[in-house]
């Protein structure tokens, strides 16, 4: 069999086809994002909460597909800082205006994904083994609900919400700019932050070249992710979503099957988790006390 090489070998169909699906699940993210906060007729929470739950759907599409190809370190670093600059003009330009704001936000949080995208990716080199992934896992879940809960996040959801917002994708109100004040009137009410999205793509990448399905990683994903935002909308319709324990979870669920363990390793992870458990169970006491 001859081999290629040279500019044919880039022209790898199941790449190209990768990432046209890429670009498609982001304009479409964008396209979500625009219409949203336009839309009338709709009742705002139902419209939102459907908003919310494709968006996510989209977002876990969109890194599952970004941790498949193929890229070097350098693409990756490189690409890492291309993004990082595109991602802050735009922030800016974004706040020019309230028309700039309703029409570019949703490209700020898409383009946003992209370089949590590729910062997960450049984590993800530091997770060589499949059995380490495991305690990852659970430590950055337990991470997640401290930080959200009563650590940095709640702290600046206090004192400095747009902090939160501008390294958070924020998932505007449906309709909330297509009353008489326009897009001045534009809301948002819900956010899905950096941790979320760069511990996916650690996750997915790593998986990637461990040899992991990320086909079932992602919908088992979704589905998780999905039906947890669709309760929580039930029950809130506006805070900030701890998802990285249900990302982490469906992300082991899927995969359950390629992690091997001695049983030391099995009771060191137990341990770990209890640890991490009792700890986030202080930390709550503790707060409520306060």
């Amino acid at each position: 069999m001859k081999r290629i090489t040279g500019p044919q070998a880039n022209l790898d169909p199941v790449a190209k086809r990768t990432a046209t699906r890429l670009v498609l699940l982001s304009v479409t993210a964008y396209l979500l994002l625009v219409g949203l906060p336009v839309l009338r007729g709709i009742p705002p929470r139902l419209g939102t909460t459907a908003g919310t739950v494709i968006f996510a759907a989209l977002s876990v599409g969109l890194i599952v597909l970004g941790a498949r190809l193929r890229l070097s370190s350098l693409q990756e670093v490189v690409g890492t800082v291309v993004v990082g600059g595109l991602w802050l003009a735009l922030t800016r330009l974004a706040a020019t205006s309230e028309l700039n704001r309703l029409l570019i936000s949703p490209a700020v949080s898409v383009v946003f994904l992209l370089l949590c995208l590729l910062a997960g990716r450049l984590l993800s080199h530091i997770l060589r083994e499949a059995n380490i992934l495991l305690p990852v896992c659970v430590v950055a879940a337990g991470a997640d609900i401290f930080t959200v809960y009563w650590g940095p996040t709640a702290k600046f959801l206090e004192a400095a919400p747009e902090v939160v917002r501008s390294l958070s994708v924020a998932i505007p109100q449906m309709g909330s700019a297509a009353g008489p004040e326009g897009a001045a009137g534009l809301s948002f009410v819900a956010t899905m932050g950096l941790g979320d999205f760069i511990f996916l793509a650690a996750f997915c990448a790593a998986g990637a070249r461990l040899g992991f399905d990320l086909w079932r990683t992602g919908w088992t994903i979704v589905i998780i992710v999905v039906a947890t935002l669709a309760t929580f909308f039930f029950v809130s319709e506006a805070a900030q979503i701890p998802l990285l324990p249900f990302i982490a979870g469906g992300f082991l669920l899927a995969n359950w099957g390629q992690f091997h363990l001695t049983p030391a390793e099995k009771r060191h992870l137990l341990y770990a988790t209890l640890i991490v458990g009792v700890i986030v169970v202080v930390i709550a006491i503790m707060a409520r006390m306060l």
